[in-house]
């Protein structure tokens, strides 16, 4: 618990009880009447969190230590865990779809004011892994290619991640580019494995690429404007 009358807020560290799972792979925790949101956690736990960022009656945060796991965490295969193409990974699957499918029914009810929804169960990927055949990746400090990581507040190197599609995880691991003026590069691969870079750019100047099998690109203008 805590009292944010006698303590700064952001930064704070302090236990949650997390009841139920958000958008986002975040799960819920109630305190001080304001909902908390936390990264990376699961239902039926209990957690040391770290708060992050506050809006009104909400707040986020980040785990630090697990004090109680639920039954349905498992170790990421993508490390590290905490960025955007790794969440629910931290969930065993029959249960990612199971919290995926009480996402999606909160969301029509609470956002759409759809009442007495009723949903099927989610089809299961006849794939667990190399299904993701999209991603958008920004620039490192270092001029590398990478993701955006909540624990360390900084885009990181990208990993290899077996969420990817074969293909997408070898351009990222062939490419190189020229990145200076790079904003964020899109990676897109079709049913029959065509390979389609876009690239959003601070000047009108396309970027120099290297790479040794063919791709079609595209280049997104400062005005927004693909060309």
């Amino acid at each position: 618990t805590y009292d944010n009358k006698s303590f700064p807020y952001i930064s704070m560290t302090i236990t949650l009880k997390l009841t139920k799972m958000a958008h986002g792979a975040k799960a819920i925790a109630k305190a001080n009447n304001q909902t908390i949101f936390v990264a990376g956690g699961l239902p039926n736990e209990t957690v040391r969190a770290r708060i992050v960022k506050e809006k009104g009656h909400s707040a986020e945060a980040e785990i630090i230590e697990i004090l109680n796991a639920a039954k349905e965490r498992v170790e990421p295969r993508c490390q590290p865990a905490d960025i955007p193409i790794a969440d629910f990974q931290h969930i065993n699957y029959k249960a990612q779809l199971l919290f995926k499918e009480q996402i999606m029914i909160d969301q029509l009810q609470r956002v759409g004011r759809m009442n007495a929804i009723t949903a099927d169960p989610i089809v299961p990927h006849p794939q667990r892994w190399g299904y993701r055949a999209m991603t958008t990746l920004s620039k490192t400090a270092d001029n590398k290619l990478g993701y955006w990581s909540r624990s360390q507040r900084k885009v990181v190197p990208s990993p290899t991640c077996p969420v990817l599609h074969p293909t997408l995880q070898n351009v990222l691991t062939d490419i190189d580019l020229e990145l200076e003026d790079l904003i964020k590069l899109h990676v897109r691969v079709d049913s029959e494995d065509n390979v389609l870079l876009a690239f959003e750019m601070r000047d009108a100047e396309p970027p120099t690429i290297e790479i040794d099998f063919p791709v079609s690109v595209a280049l997104v203008m400062p005005d927004g404007i693909a060309a």
